[in-house]
This record gives C-alpha cells, structure tokens and sequence, in this order.
C-alpha cells in the first residue's frame, strides 16, 4: 500500500484527496479527476459534479462520449453531465446520497431520475453512487496508476465519508455502492470529523495554541444535501491534551438544494405574475438556474451593481426553443434577505426551540426537514445535548463546512445567533477550504491509522440496544432495552451479557436491535426504557 486516499462523496460534488506514503514529507494532495466537459472533450478538476446523465441512443456522435479508460458508456457523470441535464433534466440523476438514506423507498430499485416517462431509462441511488465511485475509482487507475500494480486504486487505504447522521442502513448502502464500483476495503468516516482532521492537518504542530483543555468546538456542516452538526471537546488525557467527539446530531435533509427549491419557487412565482405559462420541461429547468443564481448573487462583490443583478433565461422546447423562451431578473438583496430569513434567521433561544412543522419544500418525491430554519435545528441540538448542569453546550469555537455555507453571510447568521443565545463571543476556525476539506480530512485520518498525526477521540457515535421482553413487579410482560454497546464506545468494544437468555427450540428467532445518539449516560448490560422518541429502530435480524 503506497497511497491513502481520502474521498469526500457528496450530494452536489464529490472530491478526492491523497497521501504518498513513500514522499518523506507525507503532505496531502489534491486529485484532479479527468471528466467530460463538453462532447468530445475532457479536463482535469478539482471536484466532480455528483450527477449521472442517461444519454439515449444516437443521442451523442459516436466516440463523443469517450473516457481514456472507457469506450462504451452510454452515460456519463460530473460537468457535463450537469449541464447536459439542464437542458434534458428528465435525463438528469441527482441527490443519489439524499435518496441512499430515504427509508421509505427502496433504494436498489430503478427510480432515478424520478421526472422521467421512461423507467427503462431509469437507475437505482445505489447505482447512480456507484457509477460516481467507479469513475474515481478508474480515474485514479489511469492517472496515477499507470500500470504499477502497486498504486492500483483497489491495493491503496481508502477513507470514505458519510454524514454523521446517516443510520445504520444508509451506511451499509453506501459501502455496497463502493462494492459495486470496484472497492475492494475502505473505512467510513463522519464528514464533520473528517472536516475537523483537516483543520488539525494545517494546525498539527500548534493547535494547542489556538485551543485549551475545556474548549468546545460546533462544526457547522452544510452541504448540498444534508445538515451535521457536531461537538468536539478538547480534553486532558493521560497528562496531555486531545479531542473527544461529544456528539452528533439528526439526520436532517437540509442544505443547499432547499436554498434551490426555494429560489426556484419564487422565480416561478415572478414568471407567473407576468402571465407566463411554464411548461413542464422548463419548470423543472428552474431548479438548475435558480443553484446558477444563488451561486451567482451569494458572492463577494464589494457592490458592484452589475453582480446585484441576475438574469434567468428559460429556453422553450422542441421548435419553439427561442419563440418560447422566458426570462426574469432577480435581484441580490432579494435572494439574500429570502435566504436569511428561511434558513438561518435569528430568533431568541425559546423561539429558537420551537421546531414548527410547516410545509417545506420538497423534490423528488425527498423528506426533506419540514423545518428549514437550520438555526433552529442548531438550536435543538444544543439544547439536546445539554451537560451534567442540564445546560445547552455554549461552544467556544465554530468550524464551518459545507458548500452551501460559503457566503460569509450565512457563516455571520451562525456566529450572530449563539452570540445572542449565550452571550459571548464565538470565535471560527478557519477552514482550508469548504468544498475539498472532507476529502482533505479524509486523507489525514488515514495518516492518523497509521501512527502519524493527531486522533479524534470519542468512539462510536451512537449506543445500541437489544429489545427484551420481561416481566415487571407485578408479572406483566413489558418491553425493556439491554445496552449492548453505549455510546461513545471505542473500536473493538465488545460486550458479554451475564443474563441467560431462553430460547424455543425450533422456533423462529427475531432480534430487534436499536440505536440512539442521545442517551449519554448508559452501561453496557443497563436494562432500560423503550423511549421511541430517543431509540430508532433498526432492521430486526432473524434467524
């Protein structure tokens, strides 16, 4: 094994980060991964596009769809694939990650891209994972490989994120998406850890200049898909300074394409005051520009009138492409005061509590939060892992991630709502950079495998629990949880119940086994309450 390689798969862009174990200095780097940018032609980019188009037949010149290494797609992903799709979104597979942790719908079933007639041009979320995974995975073999057997992608150490907050479930789905695009071994790792290892990648030699014993860190991670939140605690171990992963939050499916949604219904909205008719094609058209326009208006330009302004053009379709073409501006100070005022307004922290149940947008056929103020979620997830005084955590340090968190604005909404919850100044750990950092993070945990940099403390993320029937004081049969591993336990736990079970002989056997991430304080072998609002249940196992 010559290389670790760190690979961040996201629900916008996916990237790739790496470690040359034989370079004495063990930096990490950055891979470029070779993609389509047009028919015909490729580059070398820093991310790739999370998004898969399904080209139909003689769609395409022959030979255009051509990779180095592939000869015979009949589909292609990352840049190309996204601007193709927005002129055919029918065609267009996107938010493959959102799905893979959507309990309601079968996640191996052809069902991707939802908006399309034809379900024979159709793929499943774990495909569609796998073909961006496959591409890397290939990519890697051609540029970095160059026939060494021994720097073939498949014989290197490979560290692969997920969201905190993914379950049990999406995890495994995401591990036999890796299987299927080639992946011989990789380890999972939560992305806000991964964005913290890259924060302690830049600050190895001094980052207990910048943090004391006591010092709490919130990491703000933002993505196109999802919302995880972290808290990272520096502690004294043994006489010397370390970090201990205190908590996770929710699974929440909020993050930039809800900002999208968003824009998209108010660009309707401005159409339709002007009478025009969108036809479906166009509408789901909107989504794409409306990503162009935040992009566009969210950025630093020092007032300069002419980024204030941005035009969306919608083409019409078929032969009347410019006769049907429809077009409205919107203004930044607009999208701005939307997105603030949807996503990350200020409210007291009583207001801040009440997680309203409204009607948020949604795509897809997606869960997405019914709650969208991500304030709020940050909120409850204080407030949910309150200390042993019953108090919120107050961090003192707040690392930002996430794409969707790049407008300084956003990152000044955060920083302004704990100030006014807690009363005291919370400082930001500058990031490296908020669309490669996981990656980079990723790369430095493989590192930390191996005896070389700083480790992040805490062990597993949630506690799990076996459901038991027992009888009470007064002989009733009631439903009890056994700790079988607690939160916070470390890598090789294990656990050996002194209670003997009784089984029926040839009788099926079921074991209901469950998770939670926010009891704190339990013991392995503790006999507990079955509490549903804190215990999620997981596949039962049978025998």
């Amino acid at each position: 094994m010559r290389y670790i390689i760190g690979i961040d798969l996201g629900t916008t862009n996916s990237c790739v980060s790496y470690v040359d174990t034989q370079d004495p200095r063990a930096t990490i780097q950055s891979f470029k991964i070779p993609q389509l940018v047009i028919e015909g032609s490729f580059e070398h980019l820093p991310t790739l596009p999370s998004a898969c188009y399904l080209a139909a037949p003689q769609e395409f010149p022959k030979g255009a769809l051509n990779l180095p290494w592939d000869h015979h797609l009949n589909f292609f992903v990352g840049k190309f694939a996204l601007q193709q799709g927005a002129k055919i979104p029918t065609r267009l597979v996107q938010s493959a990650k959102s799905w893979l942790c959507h309990s309601a719908a079968n996640r191996r079933d052809k069902i991707l891209p939802l908006e399309s007639d034809n379900e024979e041009m159709r793929i499943s979320p774990v495909e569609a994972t796998a073909r961006y995974l496959k591409h890397i995975r290939e990519a890697w073999n051609h540029n970095m490989a160059r026939g060494d057997v021994e720097s073939e992608f498949e014989g290197q150490e490979i560290i692969l994120t997920v969201p905190a907050s993914f379950d049990e479930i999406a995890r495994s789905l995401t591990v036999e998406a890796a299987r299927l695009a080639g992946f011989d071994k990789m380890n999972l790792l939560e992305e806000p850890q991964a964005a913290f290892y890259s924060w302690i990648s830049q600050h190895e030699k001094d980052w207990e200049k910048h943090l004391s014993a006591g010092s709490t860190v919130l990491v703000c991670d933002v993505g196109g898909g999802t919302t995880d939140f972290s808290l990272i605690e520096v502690v004294v171990k043994e006489g010397a300074l370390t970090f201990q992963r205190m908590a996770v939050g929710d699974h929440l499916l909020l993050g930039g394409d809800n900002m999208d949604a968003a824009i998209a219904h108010r660009l309707e909205i401005l159409l339709e005051e002007e009478k025009h008719v969108l036809s479906r094609i166009q509408r789901l058209r909107l989504r794409h520009e409306a990503r162009n326009a935040k992009e566009a208006l969210l950025k630093e330009n020092k007032g300069d009138a002419e980024h204030e302004l941005y035009r969306v053009l919608l083409q019409g379709s078929g032969s009347n492409v410019i006769q049907g073409a429809l077009s409205v501006t919107l203004h930044a100070a607009e999208v701005r005061k939307s997105l603030i005022e949807g996503f990350l307004g200020g409210y007291s922290w009583a207001e801040a509590l009440q997680l309203k149940k409204t009607a948020g947008f949604r795509s897809m056929g997606l869960p997405y939060a019914d709650e969208p103020s991500i304030t709020k979620h940050l909120a409850h997830f204080l407030s949910s892992n309150a200390g042993d005084d019953h108090q919120p955590k107050k961090p003192d340090f707040v690392l930002f991630n996430g794409g969707a968190m790049k407008p300084p604005l956003f990152q000044q909404a955060i920083i302004d709502n704990l100030k006014a919850w807690f009363g005291k100044e919370v400082s930001v750990l500058p990031s490296y950079n908020l669309d490669l950092a996981v990656a980079r993070g990723a790369a430095y945990y493989g590192k930390v495998r191996q005896g070389m940099g700083v480790r992040i403390g805490g062990g597993m993320a949630r506690g799990y629990y076996l459901l038991l029937d027992t009888k009470d004081e007064q002989g009733l049969v009631v439903s009890k949880a056994m700790t079988l591993l607690p939160r916070g336990s470390e890598d090789g736990s294990s656990f050996e119940p002194e209670t003997t079970f009784q089984l029926k002989p040839n009788t099926p056997v079921v074991f209901q086994i469950a998770t939670s991430h926010v009891r704190l304080h339990d013991l392995a072998g503790d006999l507990i309450d079955v509490d549903p609002k804190e215990m999620q249940m997981l596949p039962p196992i049978q025998t």
